[in-house]
């Protein structure tokens, strides 16, 4: 994962830059046997053009800006003690049980091929959730 926090939204060269960095580490973790999931994420504080947004799919990464959270982080976050807090319980049963039956493909797909990168078709799960 990699944040920005910058006052002008994330570039293609900033999208290039972290594909090289993780893709080695995927070279690296699988000559060793990781059999993890993983998953490669930009977050930024600033919104995020639709041709980098685009841009990063095709490169297997999914970039996450103050309009879009994927789902399994919302998932994540929904299961933290003060979720109730921040989100109306009588919405919290529905996001978790919608929320994890959409997340099934995704999962099983990548727990088939661990080593695998995020298809665009997986990428558009995950973006639609």
């Amino acid at each position: 994962m990699e944040v920005k926090d910058q006052a002008q939204p994330v570039q293609k060269g900033q999208v290039d830059e972290f594909d090289g960095k993780t893709l080695d580490y995927f070279a690296g973790a699988a000559l060793q046997g990781n059999t993890l999931s993983l998953y490669r994420m930009m977050w930024s504080t600033e919104a995020i053009g639709p041709l980098i947004r685009r841009y990063a799919a095709l490169k297997g990464i999914i970039m996450v800006g103050p309009d879009r959270v994927p789902l399994p982080s919302l998932l994540a976050a929904a299961e933290r003690w003060e979720t109730p807090d921040w989100f109306p319980e009588r919405l919290l049963s529905e996001l978790v049980l919608l929320g994890e039956r959409a997340c099934l493909p995704l999962a099983w797909e990548m727990d088939r091929e661990p080593s695998a990168r995020l298809r665009r078709s997986e990428y558009r799960k995950v973006e639609a959730g």
